[in-house]
């Protein structure tokens, strides 16, 4: 079947340009006649097409649309006819030529999306899927860099998914993934009186540094200042106790 389909001519799956049809056939059927086409889909096409089913698919939908009468629409070769035959628009009304061409047309939009509706839901699935993990971002054990560069990362998979991300919400999602100890930093973003752009929240986030980190390393720092007397005090201690043995083993 699939040897026979290379020798028709190359399907087009685009609808014909037209002048004065073209913002009519291209409006979406009603819901009822969605579910109508799709179960007569369902039961002339076996297959609805995949990423790696085209070839097979096409091939059935040419025989499809040659016993329905619908080949030379779907190639573009059936133009559409003028709406109205005179310029008497209002008293002899659209030409039926015309009018049973749209209907035509409307179903064979139908059918193909009907046939695509597996690939149609598996990209809505997608983008509610990022639209998931850009909402639920979490910094954790990340660095400032590691996190944003994720949540660019998911910004820029939606918008080649056709849903991007404006700055405002980005903001939004980066400063609820932080942690506890950016709560200063999530204040200051927030109470700025002009709106932050990804671009500012990115550079103000890279030179912030937490409290809790400030907290530990000024700690160390004590710490480490608080031994120098000791160690002094065993250093000088070692030496006077050196210094003695040695006056006491030359008498």
């Amino acid at each position: 079947m699939i040897e026979e389909s290379r020798h028709q001519p190359e399907m087009s799956l685009s609808p014909p340009a037209t002048d004065s049809s073209s913002s009519t056939f291209l409006q979406p059927p009603g819901v009822a006649g969605v579910a109508a086409a799709a179960q007569q889909t369902s039961s002339l096409m076996p297959i609805q097409l995949t990423k790696e089913n085209y070839l097979l698919w096409k091939s059935l939908f040419i025989h499809v649309l040659r016993a329905s009468d619908m080949l030379n629409l779907a190639e573009g070769r059936e133009k559409c006819p003028p709406q109205f035959l005179t310029e008497e628009k209002e008293k002899e009304g659209e030409n039926p030529a015309y009018t049973n061409w749209i209907k035509r047309d409307q179903r064979f939009l139908t059918w193909i999306n009907s046939s695509l509706s597996l690939l149609a839901e598996n990209a809505t699935t997608h983008l509610l899927q990022l639209k998931d993990r850009l909402k639920n971002l979490d910094k954790r054990c990340l660095t400032a860099k590691e996190y944003l560069e994720r949540a660019k990362q998911i910004a820029d998979d939606l918008e080649a998914a056709g849903s991007p991300v404006d700055d405002s919400e980005f903001v939004s999602c980066v400063l609820r993934g932080l942690p506890d100890s950016y709560d200063g930093f999530v204040a200051s973003i927030r109470d700025r009186p002009e709106p932050v752009t990804r671009e500012q929240l990115q550079n103000s986030l890279l030179r912030y540094t937490p409290p809790t980190i400030v907290f530990m390393l000024s700690l160390f720092i004590f710490g480490c200042l608080a031994l120098i007397p000791f160690l002094f005090f065993e250093i000088f201690s070692a030496v006077s106790d050196d210094y003695s043995q040695n006056r006491r083993n030359n008498h």
